[in-house]
């Protein structure tokens, strides 16, 4: 039935009297699944310029196969599961139109559709109609604990959180852990747009705390050292860059060819992640390799910092970069935004940072800021913040 019809201007006309002006079938358009291209998903730009990735029609469709074997497949058979999501990641972002929607549309089951992420809405939502499957970024899981009611909203309802996007600090994790059913699972995993997102995961039974997992269904990954002779594959437990390869595999950029030859070597994608591996093939995250600072010849991880300074209780969120020195090359500096009426010192952070820090990977420098930058995701967005400190140089 057509609602109530209102004045139109000249040029305009409703959108069921437009569909009735044509009436001749679509033309047929014949589509080859491995090379047609369905979507031109944009990175996020949070470590450079935002590039093209051309995914093909199979790419999704491997895409959604494989987070179904690996995440859905075992709750299949269970009876009395509230098979519901909530669907609040942007679509225009890989993790959400991958992993939730299009993997929702597969299985069937209920989404819930939110423009945006927004606290108090979510948390409603799960206290109304608690969904099977969560998926959020670290930002998302912190906010929600950092909500003064967070117990009454029945999170213990939940089956599974699932994070990605980047990898939860540890304190996030133990603090959600406790709020959670002792049977629910939170698996953090680790994927890119170039992979069409999923490409490690945590397995719901076999979890390791401060790993992103094992590799996704039909995918390889590896750490790769660089070494007078090339390229060479690194030993258990050694820090390298992550490269990967599986049916998800992206087919280029759109129009940049240099940089597709550049990230895809002999059909493998070099992610530009640094990470090591353990000796049961469960990965872990260090860093970027474009954020690693060099403190006087020494290499610090941003990442491992961050962690540190996590571990404060009045700290809500933190980014740690290299800023230029003329002494030691680069000197660290944090950037912090601390929780709703919470205090503390530069000179406290610091004190915290040299107990639990090699004397090298300590911040010289620390910023309080109201909010730090994030991506339409919620992503912190180091590269924002570097800029901005080149700008003040």
């Amino acid at each position: 039935m057509r609602g109530k019809k209102i004045e139109l201007d000249v040029a305009d006309v409703f959108f069921d009297d437009f569909l009735d002006m044509y009436h001749s079938p679509p033309p047929e358009i014949e589509i080859n699944p491995n090379e047609d291209i369905a979507v031109v998903q944009y990175t996020g730009g949070t470590t450079g310029k935002s590039k093209g990735v051309m995914l093909t029609h199979q790419n999704l469709i491997n895409q959604i196969e494989q987070t179904y074997e690996f995440s859905f497949k075992r709750f299949d058979s269970k009876e009395g599961l509230n098979k519901v999501v909530i669907s609040f990641l942007p679509l225009f972002h890989i993790f959400g139109l991958a992993n939730v929607t299009l993997t929702e549309f597969l299985i069937g089951y209920k989404q819930i559709i939110l423009p945006r992420f927004e606290t108090e809405t979510v948390l409603n939502i799960i206290k109304d109609d608690p969904p099977m499957f969560f998926f959020g970024v670290p930002t998302m899981f912190n906010a929600m604990l950092n909500h003064p009611d967070i117990e009454n909203f029945g999170i213990d309802k939940i089956q599974v959180f699932f994070c990605g996007s980047s990898p939860m600090p540890l304190k996030t994790y133990n603090s959600f852990k406790k709020l959670i059913n002792k049977t629910a699972f939170i698996s953090d995993g680790y994927g890119l747009s170039e992979m069409t997102s999923g490409t490690l995961s945590n397995p719901y039974t076999r979890m390791k705390v401060g790993s992103v997992g094992v590799p996704y269904p039909q995918t390889e990954a590896k750490i790769v050292i660089e070494t007078d002779d090339g390229v060479e594959e690194a030993p258990i437990g050694t820090k390298g860059e992550i490269i990967a390869r599986g049916p998800q595999l992206m087919k280029g950029y759109w129009n940049n060819q240099e940089e597709t030859k550049i990230a895809i070597r002999d059909g493998w994608l070099h992610t530009g992640d640094i990470g090591y591996m353990d000796e049961d093939g469960y990965f872990y995250i260090v860093d970027r390799k474009k954020d690693m600072i060099i403190v006087s010849g020494f290499n610090v991880y941003p990442r491992e910092v961050e962690e540190v300074i996590y571990q404060i209780p009045q700290v809500k969120e933190v980014i740690v970069i290299g800023i230029p020195d003329e002494y030691r090359g680069e000197t660290v500096k944090a950037y912090i935004a601390l929780k709703e009426n919470k205090e503390i010192t530069e000179e406290e952070v610091i004190a915290f940072c040299r107990k639990n820090l090699s004397a090298y990977k300590v911040p010289k420098l620390i910023e309080f800021r109201n909010e730090l930058p994030k991506s339409s995701v919620g992503k912190l967005l180091k590269l924002e913040i570097r800029n901005q400190e080149l700008r003040n140089l």
